[in-house]
């Protein structure tokens, strides 16, 4: 994953944490998430 340095004021919306058991496709749908250039991933 590509990590992108935000300050406090770049982000505009609430948070949403991805969460689910394991086998469960969580890492793909991350994957995904972070190939989109307007969202920005934290690493866990």
């Amino acid at each position: 994953m590509k990590y992108r340095v935000l300050s406090y004021k770049d982000i505009k919306v609430k948070s949403c944490f991805v969460i689910g058991p394991v086998k469960s496709g969580t890492t793909l749908l991350i994957s995904l998430l972070d190939s989109h250039p307007e969202l920005a991933l934290f690493p866990m």
